[in-house]
């Protein structure tokens, strides 16, 4: 098998995290963890679109539904994820360094993929509903239109996270406790049983030679809850993920026939 989740790593490339750039020996400051956790999650969510977009014009019609219930949940995760930033990490960054508008580019490449993103979950709802037929060719076209747009931004976001480092530690000290606030209250509000648990159905432990195999750090006794129980709840949606219940890369479901 792949070293990791290879047939999810595309057609959107997956971020590479500041730590692993990090000479070996040298410790990662806060700046280096910030960014670096934001690459995880960025990378939770580009290997989730991947997943869909390489599949979906291959998903059977008795999986259809099951798809559809996974693709709307990477809607919902990820919209989630940017309305966090915005409401709550962003002002929070700026009131710290003391320079409103300092993020604002990033609040514009939101708004930049935020109609196509639209278009396309709306499509999925349509599809759900039965006012369409729902063509797994047409999905590919509908992220074609924000794909691109939203990935530069997950990659984007990376170095600018990084650049905070010039305001300096004391004066931004408070930022991992910001973030790690956002990261629970979108868990709460996308829920363990859907959102969260395709946070962990997507994020690959084997990445990056398993520098973030503790990714996230959660209590063990979790873990066997979310692998053991929680995971049956939707466990005909996990099938198209990109790693398995433990993290490892499981192969693509739905593909070309005779592949």
């Amino acid at each position: 098998m792949a070293s990791h989740s290879e047939w999810a790593s595309k057609p959107f490339a997956l971020c590479s995290t500041p730590t692993a750039a990090l000479p070996e020996g040298q410790k990662p400051d806060m700046f280096d963890d910030i960014a670096s956790t934001m690459a995880v999650t960025h990378n939770i969510m580009i290997r989730s679109l991947n997943s869909i977009y390489q599949q979906a014009p291959y998903v059977r019609e008795p999986d259809v539904p099951a798809f559809l219930g996974y693709s709307l949940t990477w809607c919902q995760m990820l919209q989630l994820h940017h309305d966090g930033e915005e409401e709550m990490c962003f002002p929070a960054v700026e009131r710290m360094a003391g320079e409103p508008g300092i993020m604002g580019t990033n609040v514009e490449q939101h708004a930049a993929f935020q109609e196509p993103l639209d278009r396309f979950k709306t499509y999925l709802q349509d599809s759900q509903k039965g006012e369409v037929t729902f063509d797994g060719n047409r999905a590919r076209e509908l992220i074609d239109e924000f794909g691109p747009t939203l990935t530069e931004h997950l990659h984007d976001e990376i170095p600018s996270l990084l650049g905070l480092r010039r305001f300096g530690v004391e004066k931004m000290k408070d930022l991992p406790k910001v973030f790690e606030a956002e990261a629970q209250d979108n868990m709460g509000k996308a829920g363990m049983v859907a959102g969260g648990m395709m946070a962990f159905m997507s994020h690959d432990v084997t990445f990056e030679g398993g520098l973030w195999k503790n990714f996230p750090p959660v209590p063990w006794i979790l873990l066997v809850i979310i692998r053991n129980t929680v995971y049956w709840v939707h466990s005909d949606w996990w099938k198209f993920s990109p790693v398995d219940r433990y993290g490892q890369p499981q192969p693509q479901y739905a593909r070309p026939e005779g592949s």
